[in-house]
Order: structure tokens, then sequence, then C-alpha cells
């Protein structure tokens, strides 16, 4: 095999396992996040926090992200935290009216709740929930590793017969 074909081989074998299995961690933190209890919780404050274009998290034009700092109780204890969900990215709106929009929404649900770890009640998130989204990366690791095996088999089982040169005539 070639160094360019090994290259490109270590290249899908590292992000297609590596893609899937970093996500599918992530989605089963989020599948036990929407079996979490839930408590009654306060708003303690919120706003509407601008990223600016060129930063090192937007590179194209500003996006706005809601932020939104709750407080709540689990046996007696106060917990506060500002955490919106496991995957806070899915929050990113392309305009300062629509990320206020959503926050006076997700504020204004009644009775305004906060899930909360069971093992570690400090941990909460006040949406918890596992999206079709989430199921993008996965599917790029799945495609990527299976690239890498038809690659592989390719490469071990299928023999190309090399061209034969024509014969140097003779005078």
């Amino acid at each position: 095999m070639s160094v360019m074909k090994s290259l490109i081989l270590v290249v899908l074998l590292a992000l297609g396992p590596g893609l899937l299995s970093v996500t599918v961690m992530h989605l089963l933190k989020a599948r036990a996040a929407a079996s979490w209890p839930s408590t009654e919780a306060r708003v303690e404050s919120m706003d509407v926090i601008e990223i600016p274009a060129g930063t090192q998290e937007e590179a194209g034009t500003a996006t706005y992200v809601p932020a939104i700092t709750y407080s709540y109780a689990v046996d007696g204890e106060r917990y506060e935290s500002s955490r919106i969900s496991l995957r806070d990215d899915k929050y990113r709106f392309g305009n300062s009216d629509a990320a206020f929009d959503w926050v006076t929404k997700a504020v204004s649900r009644t009775p305004f709740v906060a899930h909360f770890d069971p093992d570690r009640p400090s941990s909460s998130v006040l949406i918890a929930e596992a999206s079709l989204v989430q199921w993008t990366a996965p599917s790029v690791g799945v495609f990527f590793t299976l690239i890498a095996i038809a690659f592989i088999g390719v490469n071990l089982f299928v023999r190309v017969p090399r061209a034969e040169p024509p014969p140097i005539p003779v005078h």
C-alpha cells in the first residue's frame, strides 16, 4: 500500500471511531439527563450574550447566546447553575431579538423547573433532551469508519492487474 493510501486510511480510522465514540458517550449522557428528576427553580438572572464575528468561537457573523442563571433546591440544599442543556451550542441565534424571545419564553414556563443529576445534584439543566441533531457526528463517524473498512477491503481483496508495458521495438 502506498504512503498516501496509508495516510488516508489512518486519518479515516482515527476520525471515524473517534467521532463515533465521543458522540455516543454524549448521547448516553443526554439520554440519562432526560430521565433526571426535576425540581422547581427560580430565575436569578437572564440576558443575551453577543459573541462577535471573528472570535475563536464564531468565524463569520456575530451570534447571540441566551444566558439564564437559576437556583434550585434538592433535599434542602440550594444550588445555582447557568447550564441550559447538555448541548448549549444548540441555543445560538443569528440575531438578538430571536435570542431574547427564546429567553423570555424559557423563563416564563410554568412551572419553571431544573432537571438535576440524582447522583450529583449540583449538575443540572433546564432542558433535558437528546435531539436528532446530536446524531450528526456519529453518522459522520460511522460513514468514515465504513469508508475505511471498504478501503481496507479493496486493498486486501481486489487485485488490479498491472498493465504490461508495451514491448520495445527492435530495429
